[in-house]
């Protein structure tokens, strides 16, 4: 289907895992236990969190190249602050001489999607149901500093599951790697154009959404960048 072939599939590699458990392990402890909800999260799931989304940046820096990035740089990689301070940006991307600012939305499954067993099933669902976020705040976290492109990757499988994934590979590399997906990418312009505001039911918060249909597949970049 055209909208499966639009998601951009990433193969998880062992070298991705290594990296990305590195990054877990020593990112975790800093990382404020409030969700976005405001309620505390378990160290597990921050640091599966943190995982999961370390391979979706490996993931975009591998299509970001692919797709005419001259250079990439991912923040966590080069970071000199022993993770004790935010963030500033998930990936830096050079384009003809351009840098990008550039945040990775790395989600999983909900049980709207989740109940699919066939991985066809549960991209189109994907595409159907969900979005690609963009900046947000809530009621403890201020806004973010601003990003221009915003990545949105979906793991095919919930957060019980990427749980144990997690669980897995930190005793030992599994045999079935699996894959992520980038299933397209936003930028300010067009938050602005065709994006909403909500609060995902989380008071005090504030997110922008765009529908993945109405998003970007990454076979855009080279003509927006």
């Amino acid at each position: 289907m055209a909208l499966i072939n639009a998601f951009e599939e990433f193969q998880i590699t062992k070298e991705s895992i290594i990296e990305a458990l590195g990054i877990a392990g020593r990112k975790s402890p800093h990382i404020n236990p409030k969700g976005t909800s405001g309620s505390i999260r378990p160290i597990m799931l921050i640091a599966t969190n943190i995982f999961h989304g370390a391979i979706a940046q490996i993931a975009v820096e591998k299509m970001l190249l692919r797709y005419g990035a001259l250079s990439v740089e991912i923040y966590d990689r080069i970071r000199t602050n022993g993770f004790i301070h935010h963030d500033p940006w998930d990936m830096r991307a050079t384009f003809a001489g351009k840098v990008r600012d550039i945040e990775v939305r790395s989600s999983y499954l909900t049980a709207r999607c989740s109940k699919h067993d066939d991985l066809k099933e549960i991209l189109k669902c994907i595409y159907n149901s969900y979005n690609v976020l963009g900046t947000y705040q809530t009621s403890y976290k201020p806004g973010e500093l601003r990003k221009e492109l915003f990545f949105q990757v979906y793991w095919p499988y919930d957060v019980t599951q990427a749980i144990s994934f997690y669980k897995c590979c930190e005793k030992s590399l599994p045999n079935k790697l699996g894959s992520c997906f980038i299933v397209g990418f936003a930028t300010q312009k067009l938050f602005k154009r065709v994006g909403q505001s909500t609060s995902l039911g989380q008071s005090g918060a504030s997110f922008q959404v765009i529908s993945i249909k109405d998003a970007y597949p990454c076979s855009k970049l080279r003509e927006l960048c």
